[in-house]
This record gives structure tokens, C-alpha cells and sequence, in this order.
């Protein structure tokens, strides 16, 4: 069965960071979590916190469970929401089409849910009904893409924050990581580098970075030292040659201080979970702090018109859960197919063995023959008995037709 247990998008800000889970951490709790359901994804962003699992257990056992191998605190039970089935599956394709996105039909949801899948998959935790569900969500949101034609209004909390802060004339920046945000904020920059006076790159691990496939085809702003790359311990250094800061990291403390920034104006967005930023920043005068729950309001000006595009095209989403509930139903099948099989095989090696023991005494077209009509009888005869038992339980017009659809019909 499968269930989905998430942390809305409308949570309070400091709730979601409390409730993410570290990438570092992902694959340990994947497993963990491994051990009493046959499947499991995490989607973890900045906007979500979404677990499917395929799970036996109830709703009730399988949550508290949940929060105790998650080490989640009790007390935030009621800032999650539950689903199973089919509202399951739908709330996934909407998730992968941008439905669910504080920036309606943002683009970078779809690849979330994608590379959430291949972590599974890569850990052997999708086999059976979560794989094809995943499979149709990320399908689906290809397809609804392609179609809504989104791509031509590209929007995400990256995009924002560089036309915000591009818009208010700021020319030096501080980015705070190099994961995918942090790099759509960057390719965003790249093409008004011109305009820019420096562009500063804070990571974790400098040689790593160095090998990145950003850092190896912007070798040229290396170069010349428009983009520059600095250790994270040390951004406090680069605070006065900046007037822009863009918070991107997994990091599970902030990093971004306020005794450590100097008095003078700042842009600042923070579009990490948990929060990169410390929450008396926003106090300091001469600071304009953007987080994700504020920044997706600079964005209400094509937000109407996406809107009317995605609704037109719900009928996408529609087709791929009928698809999967399809699915489903052919499933639960299997086992009686199998069955049937079975049966059938049984029926077989029973006629078989008076065939090896009767060939050497009779003539064999005769016992072929009889061997034959035997097996047509087995059946036949089976069908003859339901369909009057059916025809006196007033059902015998179905029944001919079902059995008719097997036999071929009557003349």
C-alpha cells in the first residue's frame, strides 16, 4: 500500500528546517526507514519534506514509527499531513507539474523528484509499485512541461533573487554554496558578468570545487578573478566587498552571523532549509532579508498566468493517475494469473503422465485424442456449471458473455 506522509509548504519556516532531513543523512535514514516498509523516497528541498513509502502498516503505526526512526519530536505530528493510494499518487504528479511550489510551476521540482527516485533505486529501495509511480510522476511532469510550455516563463527562487538584486543595481556577490540552487544562481550572474564587479563562491571543500563542471567551463572569470573561490569558514572576510548575499547550503546551523556583518546595506536571500541565516540578521539596520516563504510574493506578477496555463492542463495529470491506478489493478491480478497458471500446468502433467503410462498399451492418436477431449471437458464442462449456477442467481447474461470472450461465441 502506498502512503505518503509530508511537511506542507505553508509550515512555519523554522518548523521545516526542524523537520528536513540533511542530505549527508539521506541515505542513512532511507535505510533505516527500509527495514519495515518494501519501498521508500525522500523528496527534501527547501519548500518540502515528502517520505513515500509502500508499507503494510496502518496510518497510526506507521507514522509513529516514522517519527521514532526519524528522531522527529512528537510535538510536531500535527504540522504533517497523511495520504494514501491514489490521493497519494495525484499529490506526487501535481508535486513533479508545480502545483504544489510556493513559485507555482517552478521547473526545478521535477528534477528533485528525479534525482530523489535515482537515490532510491541506486539503494535497491524501489521495486514493485513506488518505481512505476515515480516513473509516470516524472514522465508526467515532462510531458506537462513540454506542453504548458512553462520553459518560456522560467521561474525559481534562483531566478528570482538575481532579478531582485540585479534590479536594485547590486554588482558584487556572495554565494553560498555549489550545490543545484546555488548554481542556478550562478548561471543566472554568468550572462550579466559584464555588469558585475565579483562574484564570490563560498564552499565547503576548495578542491572539489575546483573539479566542478561550473568552475571548469567559467575558467576564463577565474582567471581574471571576477568569480572567486573562498572556504565557508571564512566568508566573514568578504562581508565589505559585498552587497549581495545568496544563502544556498545544507548546512544545519546558520552561517551567515550578525555580529559578524558589517554596518552597511545588504541584500540578503536565504534559500536554504534548513536556514542559513541568523534570524537577528533581519534586525540589523541597512538589511533587506529574503527567505523562501517571503520571495515567492516578488513573483505574484506571472504568477496569475501560470496559473491559468497549468489548470488548462490538468487533464495530463488526470491520464497518468488513470495510468497508474491501471496499474494497480493489473497488479493485484498477478497473484490470481499466477494461480490460474498454475492450474493449468497441473492439468497438463496429470494428462502427461497417463500419456507416458498408457502410450506403450494403446494406440496413441486414440489416447492423444481422448488425453485432449479430457482437457476440453475439464474446462468446458467447468464453464456449463457456472453459467447455470450464475443463470439462477440471475447473472447468466454476464456470465455468457464473459465466458463467451473465452470460448469464442456460441452459433
Amino acid at each position: 500500500m502506498i502512503h505518503l506522509i509530508g511537511i506542507g509548504k505553508d509550515v512555519d519556516l523554522t518548523i521545516r528546517g526542524a523537520l528536513s532531513i540533511n542530505s549527508d543523512l539521506l541515505n542513512t535514514k532511507l535505510l533505516l526507514l527500509s527495514k519495515f516498509c518494501k519501498e521508500v523516497v525522500i523528496i527534501s528541498t527547501c519548500n518540502r519534506t515528502e517520505i513515500y513509502l509502500n508499507s503494510q502498516l496502518n496510518k497510526e503505526d506507521l507514522i509513529n514509527q516514522l517519527f521514532s526512526t526519524l528522531q522527529w519530536h512528537n510535538e510536531y505530528k500535527p504540522y504533517t499531513f497523511y495520504c494514501s493510494e491514489a490521493e497519494a499518487a495525484l499529490h506526487l504528479l501535481e508535486v513533479g507539474c508545480g502545483f504544489h511550489s510556493k513559485i507555482l510551476g517552478e521547473d526545478q521540482i521535477l528534477g528533485q523528484i528525479k534525482t530523489a527516485f535515482e537515490n532510491s533505486c541506486s539503494l535497491n529501495l524501489v521495486s514493485g509499485e513506488l518505481m512505476k509511480l515515480f516513473q509516470l510522476a516524472i514522465s508526467c511532469g515532462k510531458e506537462f512541461k513540454t506542453t504548458t510550455k512553462l520553459y518560456e516563463m522560467p521561474v525559481s527562487y534562483s531566478s528570482i533573487a538575481v532579478k531582485k538584486a540585479l534590479g536594485l543595481n547590486k554588482k558584487s556577490f556572495l554565494i553560498l554554496g555549489l550545490g543545484n540552487m546555488a548554481l542556478l544562481a550562478l548561471n543566472y550572474l554568468i550572462p550579466k558578468i559584464d555588469c558585475i564587479d565579483n562574484i564570490f563562491i563560498a564552499v565547503r571543500n576548495l578542491p572539489k570545487a575546483l573539479e566542478s563542471d561550473f568552475i571548469k567551463n567559467n575558467s576564463k572569470h577565474i582567471t581574471d578573478e571576477k568569480i572567486k573561490l573562498i572556504s565557508i569558514e571564512s566568508i566573514k572576510n568578504c562581508y565589505k566587498e559585498v552587497d549581495s548575499i545568496i544563502c544556498c547550503t545544507s548546512s544545519p546551523t546558520p552561517l551567515v552571523l550578525a555580529k559578524d556583518l558589517p554596518r552597511k546595506d545588504f541584500l540578503i536571500f536565504d534559500l536554504s532549509l534548513p536556514i542559513n541565516v541568523e534570524s537577528r540578521v533581519k534586525d540589523l539596520q541597512g538589511i533587506s532579508l529574503y527567505n523562501v516563504d517571503v520571495l515567492h510574493t516578488i513573483d505574484l506578477g506571472n504568477k496569475a498566468l501560470r496559473k491559468k496555463v497549468m489548470e488548462n492542463n490538468r487533464t495530463i495529470i488526470h491520464n497518468y493517475l488513470d495510468k497508474f491506478c491501471e496499474y494497480k489493478q493489473l497488479r493485484e491480478l498477478n497473484t490470481k494469473i499466477i494461480d490460474f497458471k498454475l492450474k493449468g500446468n497441473q492439468i497438463t502433467e496429470k494428462r502427461f503422465k497417463v500419456y507416458q503410462n498408457k502410450k506403450h498399451t494403446k494406440d496413441n492418436n486414440t489416447l492423444v485424442k481422448t488425453l485432449l477431449q479430457s482437457t476440453s471437458n475439464c474446462y468446458v464442462n467447468k464453464a456449463i456449471e457456472v453459467l447455470k449456477e450464475e443463470t439462477c442467481n440471475g447473472n447468466g447474461e454476464l456470465a455468457l458473455s464473459i465466458i463467451e470472450k473465452i470460448f469464442g461465441r456460441c452459433t
